[in-house]
């Protein structure tokens, strides 16, 4: 009767969710003394960790794991043609400093019957997470356009990038029909701040849109917001912006060329990075001098915004620094 309860409370003690730290490096993941539970990763909805500085190696075929989670903070290193499996409530999270490596064409990490990274692909570097959903490729701090003279300035920035093998920039009148303006080459993997910077040196006239499309190596594709940009027709609507820099709560004077009547509406509208207005004035502008005058809100944040002004059949637009 006593090994009888000894061996119920033993069960039962093996099937309570745990947290899992390992605390032997190199330590192998099928081996009980590896982890401070004391025993073998198996129990539904335990938690293993993995600390900085130290590394696992996976050196088995793992049963599907129920409701668990890895948090990597230091190496999952696996063994040739060796897998984790987790079904689809399983999370995997790297962290900052933290790879999940090795292994070959049969190692795998499976997730809700899918392989998310196989030991042929690159090295996974945190931060990332891994789920059923699977992992966003890149993580975009921010992606704009800016019209100066008769090219656009497109740039974007990301704080780390996963699998990523390239960009591609693509315009359109009507989002509706795309044609690419360029292809920029991915980092690859990266947990860096990464500034991109590209040309378009034919861009289209009065409003039109671009968006930026990430592809990974397996050719898995992300596209992010659609953002607008505004360039005055050629040869027509040239505005000159003073001062430019300009401090929050002074005042900027436009002047406009081609303005053919006398006391003319026009509307100035001011976007930030992302394309979303930030503020917006009527004014009536008088040809003689084809001079406006805007205040600048106290409100706004500090950085560049593009101006569009337009009129009748006009439009007009140039970028400016807020300080």
């Amino acid at each position: 009767m006593k090994n009888l309860l000894i061996t119920i409370l033993l069960s039962i003690t093996n099937t309570i969710p745990a947290m899992c730290t390992l605390v032997v490096d190199n330590g192998n993941w099928s081996s009980a003394s590896s982890w401070d539970c004391g025993y073998i990763p198996a129990s539904d909805g335990d938690t293993m960790v993995i600390p900085s500085s130290m590394t696992v190696v996976v050196d088995l075929n793992s049963p599907t794991y129920v409701d668990m989670r890895i948090e990597v903070y230091g190496t999952m290193q696996f063994s040739n043609g060796k897998k984790i499996n987790m079904d689809s409530d399983g999370i995997v999270e790297i962290y900052t400093g933290g790879t999940l490596t090795g292994g070959n064409s049969g190692s795998r990490l499976t997730i809700g019957g899918t392989t998310w990274w196989s030991g042929t692909d690159p090295p996974l570097i945190g931060p990332t997470i891994v789920s059923n959903s699977g992992f966003l490729p890149i993580e975009l701090v921010e992606f704009n356009a800016i019209v100066n003279e008769d090219r656009v300035e497109i740039s974007w920035t990301t704080a780390s990038e996963i699998n990523n093998d390239y960009f591609i920039v693509e315009k359109s009148k009507d989002t509706f029909i795309w044609s690419k303006v360029i292809e920029a080459k991915g980092a690859g993997n990266s947990n860096i701040i990464i500034n991109y910077f590209e040309i378009d040196n034919n861009p289209l006239m009065g409003l039109f849109y671009y968006r930026l499309t990430q592809v990974d190596f397996d050719g898995k594709q992300e596209t992010f917001n659609i953002i607008p940009v505004e360039n005055a027709i050629k040869g027509e609507g040239i505005m000159n912006i003073y001062p430019n820099p300009v401090n929050k709560g002074e005042c900027i004077s436009l002047s406009f060329k081609s303005l053919h009547k006398n006391k003319q509406e026009i509307l100035v509208v001011l976007r930030d990075i992302r394309g979303n207005e930030a503020y917006s004035i009527i004014k009536f502008v008088d040809c003689k001098d084809g001079l406006v005058v805007i205040d600048i809100p106290h409100h706004l944040t500090s950085g560049t915004y593009l101006v569009v002004a337009t009129s009748e059949n006009l439009l007009y637009s140039k970028k400016i620094i807020i300080k």
